[in-house]
């Protein structure tokens, strides 16, 4: 038979710590196990306790011999060593993104990052403490909640939620290109780092399309500008050089496609305006505009 002896509301913090701007650098993790002397007291009692369950007249005749920590290890000193050096986790980080209005909260009681508009984090992570049985089920509880607060906000605030769509549809994008190559020397990646990073940077509002000219010399970008759903930017920029090279004006809402000819001397872009755009790319001039969209161009 197996007991687990488990102090299930530890005492004990751990940290989760960033080591240099550099968002691919993987973070200095320390838990800091047994660091509170209140755990290790939980964790011999525990020992104690049920070795004189095994003990008792009724468990007797079913038990053979104490195999670990074994009957060698009596002293409060002995039990200290045994369980810092066998002891394990049972998979239950919670924490990092606490929720709650103190200094240390990450998140408001709305899941909303503090501080950051259109983010929130919805998972284990933003549980102030563990809970004192398995995460599984509260992880689900919470998972259900914040979409339900997703919902409720979305009613009371649809044009905000509408702005951010497009820009987490973009970041998704980015994260699933780079997962997992931190330590590689992709050329996806350093088309991140290098390229698409420093272009992207001139919009003043969200990214929502990007889209590569065929001879790859030009990227266009679109997305919203300084005020938001109410308007529109799209450039284009030297890939090279990483220089913008033109500002196309005349969208009134956000560009959320844009796509090049075969050849590359025309753009196309279509926006929340519900208009869809031609662009001689040489002299910088919308040359065809349709109209009839009722709703936004997104494809």
């Amino acid at each position: 038979m197996t007991v687990a002896v488990c102090p299930v509301r530890p005492e004990s913090r751990g940290t989760i710590m960033a080591q240099s701007p550099d968002p691919l650098q993987y973070p200095a993790i320390r838990p800091n196990y047994l660091s509170a002397p209140s755990d290790l007291r939980v964790l011999i009692s525990g020992i104690d306790q049920t070795r004189r369950i095994f003990a008792q007249p009724a468990m007797a005749p079913y038990t053979v011999e104490e195999t670990v920590p074994g009957p060698s290890i009596a002293s409060e000193a002995q039990f200290a060593e045994f369980a810092r050096n066998a002891g394990t986790n049972v998979f239950h980080p919670v924490g990092t993104c606490k929720m709650g209005t103190d200094p240390m909260a990450v998140v408001d009681p709305r899941l909303r990052v503090i501080g950051v508009s259109g983010l929130r984090v919805i998972d284990a992570s933003i549980m102030p403490a563990v809970t004192t049985g398995n995460t599984n089920a509260p992880a689900i509880m919470i998972g259900e909640k914040g979409a339900q607060m997703i919902k409720e906000d979305a009613r009371e605030q649809p044009a905000a939620v509408d702005r951010y769509r497009p820009a987490v549809v973009f970041s998704d994008t980015i994260s699933r290109m780079i997962r997992g190559k931190e330590n590689e020397a992709d050329p996806w990646l350093d088309l991140y780092r290098y390229t698409l990073q420093p272009l992207l940077q001139g919009h003043s509002g969200m990214v929502a399309s990007v889209a590569w000219s065929p001879h790859g010399r030009r990227l266009a970008s679109g997305g919203a500008g300084q005020g938001g759903a109410g308007s529109g930017e799209l450039f284009t920029c030297d890939a090279q050089g990483a220089e913008r090279l033109q500002t196309l004006s005349g969208h009134a809402g956000i560009v959320f496609a844009v796509a090049w000819s075969k050849r590359g001397d025309l753009l196309m872009s279509g926006g929340s305006d519900g208009m869809l755009r031609w662009w001689d790319v040489q002299r910088g001039e919308c040359v065809t505009m349709r109209e009839g969209h009722h709703t936004a161009v997104q494809s």
